[in-house]
Parts: C-alpha cells; sequence; structure tokens
C-alpha cells in the first residue's frame, strides 16, 4: 500500500519519495503537458511547492478511470483558482 506524507498539504519531494518518482516527474505531473490529459495541481506557499492530499487523489482518480476530472473537483479547482489569482492580485 502506498504511505503518502501524513501533512497536508505535502511537500513535493516528500511525495516524490513516496511514490518511489523523481521530483522532476512531480513537476512533470503538474505541468500543462500533464499525464494523458491530466494535471496535478502543484500550490506554491511560501516559496515552496506542496500538493494537497484531495488534488493527489483527484489525479489518480482521474488517471485512474480514465475519464476527465469532472463534477465537484473540477468546480472546486476553478474556485480555488479564483481565490489563487485574488490574493496574488492583492500580494498576499
Amino acid at each position: 500500500m502506498l504511505r503518502l506524507p501524513s501533512e497536508d498539504p505535502m511537500p513535493v519531494n516528500g511525495l516524490a519519495k513516496a511514490v518511489d518518482k523523481n521530483l522532476a516527474t512531480i513537476y512533470r505531473w503538474g505541468s500543462p503537458r500533464g499525464v494523458r490529459g491530466h494535471r496535478l495541481r502543484l500550490t506554491r506557499i511560501g516559496g515552496r511547492t506542496y500538493v494537497f492530499r484531495a488534488d493527489w487523489e483527484a489525479f489518480m482518480d482521474a488517471l485512474n478511470s480514465g475519464s476527465a476530472v469532472t463534477g465537484d473537483v473540477a468546480q472546486e479547482r476553478i474556485h480555488s483558482s479564483k481565490i489563487d489569482a485574488e490574493l496574488d492580485a492583492a500580494g498576499l
């Protein structure tokens, strides 16, 4: 069984160790290229990059189901993106 770091959000280096992948692989999964049309949402906080457990699970579900991310997860991402944009505009 895969044992992910217990903290949420997870640092990308901790996630890379947990899934036994290179750190560059995690960043590639979060790039616009993604994996088979799915992208892992990476979050920058204080100059460091993290992955929220919900984003990791949505990414894995999307890859394993073979369909695009839809429904509540997609709406939550859109809402979260709007909040991130507003915080960036405010300089926070």
